[in-house]
This record gives C-alpha cells, structure tokens and sequence, in this order.
C-alpha cells in the first residue's frame, strides 16, 4: 500500500483549478504539457470549439492548514449569510447527524481514492477508484473487493451507476468515458469527443443519457445505449468539474473553473439563469431530493446553495475548512460536506446552522456518496481510506 502522503498524481487532480483560479489564468497548452510528462492522459479525440478565455475573476484566498477537528460540536468560526448579507440567526444546539465512528473502513490499494459511487440496486456495493486506472466493487457489509474493472489508459477522475445498477460510467485523464457492465467487468463502450480531461461524469434519472465535463469546457451527452452522441453544450469558458441532473431530469447542472453553475435544459440544451455562488473555481455540486435547492463547493472555502430554477443565490456558507471537495444531501434538510483538511461537516440546509463535524480522514476528503435510502454515507480521500458512516434518523 502506498504511503499516507498523496501521490503527485492525486495532488494534481486535486488542485490544478486551485492553482490555475490563483493564477487568474488557465494556459491549456502548458497544463496539457504537464499531464503528458507525468503520464496523466493523452490528448485525442474530435476536434470541438473552444471556448475564449473571460477576464479572470478575482482570485480566491489562499488555503491554510487547519487542524482535524475530532469533536461534534458546531464550530463556532461558522460564517452564514443571506445574499443580502444579513447573519442568519442561532438554532437551538445542533444534533449529530451520523455515529461518531466509523462502521467500516476499506483500504484502496491504489493510494488517493478519487471517486466513489454507491450501486442504487444494492446498498451493499460501492465503486471505487484513483490515480491507478482500475475501478474496484467492493461489498462494504463484508469489506471484500468482487470485481476490478480495467481499461483506462491514465487515472479515473469520476464515477456514477445507471439507474438501475447495472452499469457504471467513468471519466478519466485518458479523454474517455467508459460505460462497464457490473455483472461481467466488461467495457461496453469507449465514448470519446473531448480533448481535455474528462472531469466529471452523471447518468439521467431516466437511464438514457450520459453526461461528461472535461479540461476543453464543453459538456458532452451521449445516448447511454448506442453510445451516440447527442450534443454539445458550449457556454463555460474554463474546464468543467462537476456535473449533476435533476431529480426529475429535466435539468443539467455543471460547474466550471469559470466560477459559474449554468443550467441547462436537457431536452432543448437552452439555458436558465446561471449560479454565481463563488469566487473560486466550484468542485461540486447536488441537487436536493426535491429538486428545488442546489448546493455548490468551491475552492474559495465557502458552499453556495441556490434556487436552480432562477438562477438565485440562497445562502453562503463559510467554515474556514479549506476548499471543500465534496457535497451530498443526506436528505432535503441536510448537507454533508467533505474539506481539505479531512473533516466531514453536516449542516442544516434551511439556515446553514452547522450541525456536526467529524475528524474523517487524515487528508483531503475527495469524494463522497450516499447509498439507497440514504442511510448511509461513504467518504473517500488521498489517504486511500473509504469510509462508511451511519446516518440517524432526523
């Protein structure tokens, strides 16, 4: 196994957007020369139209290092505000959201875990994967590994299951998205069109399209059956890092390196009035159960939650946690948000009102699912470890 520190490979899939929103500017030439001289991808694929480069937004603050908190307490550092900038008032004391321990811990043999996935058909698998190009099931009841997948040419950057459990999607540094039958380890099809790194990918409610962002800014949609392509949504003028469909699919959410959520319609490709939540690049985002609030987390420290439908900015939070890699609702009325510094953090979605924090890694959280129900939550990050975690009922 490799050592506790994380490798150059998951140190750059992390933060290359922080380092580029820094500078102001994102050379992709440069960036490119970079990933081939360590191994990170190839360039390839159709050629697309290339987004032109906006003026820089104002750069965001710089991480500091912040300790690992170990207790469940809300931090009292917490920052929340309205978009007209009035603090939000105290709750009452806060409640735990999950277990203090963890239920089970994995060990993923390829060092920084970079994505993970719970199967919806099966509260028991998850998938998982990193900076050495395999994908591994692994049944979290028993802790056993079931099945490694194996195709990518360089690291996988994301994960998603079809609706009905029975496929995987991944994205990769390799420009591909890959489509893996669970049952027989087997790639079905290879869906190729971008020239960057394909960042992040999701799968529709309805099972019939699959969605990609990569480093060119271009969202891509392919039939999830043929493989054929369907559009090309152009409007981002930086790499595209996270991706998410509505509830009831009639949306598609993707946030950039350009620090702006857009909306999209997924049957015509129109938009709506796009989310300006942050002032860094935004890592990830979710949609509520309901569909009617969507959560963003950025490297300018802060989780935004906004009004898809408008294009409104609800609230800002700000923790101090350092960039925040990863958000999930546990339920309409809860966030879960993992950090930097390997904290876990729960907050009350209605007023920002922290609820919990738990000391989950030893590095940088990089990803996190919750699985069929939403009773559970799996956390992964650069110190290899995945981890599960109860949720209590509300």
């Amino acid at each position: 196994m490799r050592s506790a520190a994380a490798s150059p490979w998951f140190q750059v899939f992390l933060s290359l957007g922080i380092v580029a929103t820094a500078i102001g500017t994102f050379n992709e030439v440069t960036a490119r020369s970079y990933s081939r001289a360590l191994g990170f991808g190839r360039s390839g694929g159709e050629a697309t139209k290339q987004p032109v480069a906006a003026p820089p937004p104002p750069a965001p603050r710089p991480e500091p290092s912040h300790p690992v908190a170990t207790g469940s307490k809300p931090t009292a550092s917490l920052a929340v505000t309205t978009p007209g900038g009035a603090a939000v008032a105290p709750l009452p004391p806060a409640r735990d959201v999950v277990d203090r321990g963890a239920l089970r811990t994995l060990r993923d043999p390829s060092g920084g875990v970079t994505a993970v996935a719970f199967a919806p058909n099966r509260a028991s698998l998850i998938a998982a994967a990193g900076e050495d190009r395999a994908i591994r099931l692994w049944n979290v009841n028993t802790g056993l590994l079931e099945r490694t997948l194996a195709g990518h040419d360089s690291g996988v950057t994301s994960l998603v299951f079809s609706p009905d459990g029975r496929s995987i999607a991944s994205g990769s540094a390799d420009n591909t998205v890959r489509i893996w039958d669970v049952a027989t380890g087997e790639a079905r099809q290879v869906l190729t069109g971008a020239d960057r790194w394909v960042f992040c990918v999701a799968w529709s409610p309805d099972g019939r399209i699959v969605a990609a962002g990569s480093g060119d800014g271009a969202v891509r949609l392919w039939d999830a059956r043929s493989g054929a392509p369907l559009r090309t949504l152009i409007g981002h003028q930086r790499w595209v890092s996270a991706l998410g469909f509505s509830p009831d699919g009639q949306l598609l959410a993707s946030g950039s390196g350009d620090f702006v959520v857009r909306l999209w319609r997924v049957r015509s490709g129109a938009e709506l009035p796009s989310l300006r939540l942050h002032q860094g690049y935004v890592k990830a985002l979710a949609w509520a159960p309901d569909g009617k609030t969507i959560a963003t987390s950025s490297a300018d420290m802060t989780i935004g939650i906004g009004d898809p439908w408008s294009g409104t900015q609800v609230r800002s939070m700000s923790g101090g946690q350092g960039a925040i890699y990863a958000v999930a609702f546990t339920d309409s009325r809860t966030l879960a948000a993992g950090a930097y510094n390997g904290r876990l953090q729960f907050f009350d979605v209605a007023s920002g009102q922290p609820l919990q924090t738990v000391a989950a890694h030893t590095q940088s959280i990089a990803a996190m699912a919750l699985a069929p129900g939403g009773h559970q939550l799996v956390t992964a990050g650069a110190d290899g470890a995945i981890r599960l975690w109860q949720i209590r009922a509300p």
